[in-house]
């Protein structure tokens, strides 16, 4: 497959830096997460965030209880409030999806307790 990069939008750079500057990651309102602590066996923790219901008209429901999940793991130095997270949960809730981030450690916006970390290697 050839890919053909916008006539707008040329070069690797820019296609890099223009999401996370000018790109909406949806339209209304902004998905919410609950957030669920794992206790490790190594004595540390691991926070996931779970796509919330709105209990408003403006928000779905729940997805069904045997609706597929989308889990979404971030990037570096990501996490559920990153762009492209915001766009997965919102596209998930409109399809009828359960949505989770799972957050590696550091990631979550808490510093772990054990003297580990997430890294790219």
């Amino acid at each position: 497959m050839n890919y053909s990069a916008p006539w707008w939008l040329p070069g690797g750079h820019l296609q890099t830096v223009w999401p996370a500057l000018a790109a909406r990651p949806y339209a209304g309102t902004a998905p919410q997460f609950q957030r669920e602590r794992w206790n490790t066996p190594d004595g540390d923790f691991i926070d996931i965030d779970r796509l919330a219901s709105g209990d408003g008209p403006q928000r779905p429901p729940l997805a069904a209880a045997n609706a597929p999940l989308l889990a979404l793991f971030h990037g570096l130095e990501g996490s559920s409030q990153s762009h492209y997270a915001q766009a997965f949960a919102h596209f998930s809730r409109e399809q009828g999806l359960h949505f989770v981030v799972p957050h590696f450690r550091g990631c979550g916006g808490e510093i772990n307790r054990a003297p580990r970390a997430y890294h790219s290697g």
